[in-house]
């Protein structure tokens, strides 16, 4: 059979090639992933040690949302991935607009279950070769304001 793709029939219609389009995601047979990178102190001195810095502040992460994969501690660094859709973000919970005081954000959540360890957590992309800072909403039909 041939292709009409990008042909026009006379009416006027051109079918774009859209299956050939491609845009950064993290849903591939997976639910939306986010990554965060988590700065606690001293987590990367003896992190697998039982009751460690770093084993605490996983085990934190493990509360507030559910860890598809969790990297090698450096520098008072590790960075996770978690689930977006079991994360207290407001993306996430319809009806629920950032700020407005009704959930935490999920850096926020993530600094609460790891406690007074946790200097900070920065949500990241993939951008390149690397990260960068920022939040990246991926184009996902099934979470609000995507």
């Amino acid at each position: 059979m041939p292709s009409v793709i990008g042909t026009d029939s006379g009416s006027g219609i051109n079918v774009a090639a859209n299956y050939l389009k491609t845009k950064p995601s993290t849903r591939f047979a997976t639910r939306q992933l986010q990554f965060y990178d988590v700065q606690v102190n001293g987590c990367a001195t003896d992190p697998y040690d039982s009751n460690s810095l770093y084993s605490r502040a996983v085990r934190g992460v493990q509360v507030a949302a559910e860890i598809y994969a969790v990297g090698e501690p450096y520098s008072d660094h590790f960075m996770v991935v978690v689930a977006s859709d079991t994360t207290t973000d407001p993306v996430n919970i319809p009806g629920s607009e950032a700020g407005d005081g009704t959930v935490n954000d999920m850096a926020q959540s993530l600094q609460d279950a790891i406690g007074s360890i946790c200097q900070g957590v920065t949500p990241k992309h993939l951008h390149g070769a690397g990260f960068a800072s920022g939040r990246l909403y991926y184009s996902d039909e099934s979470m609000n304001d995507n």
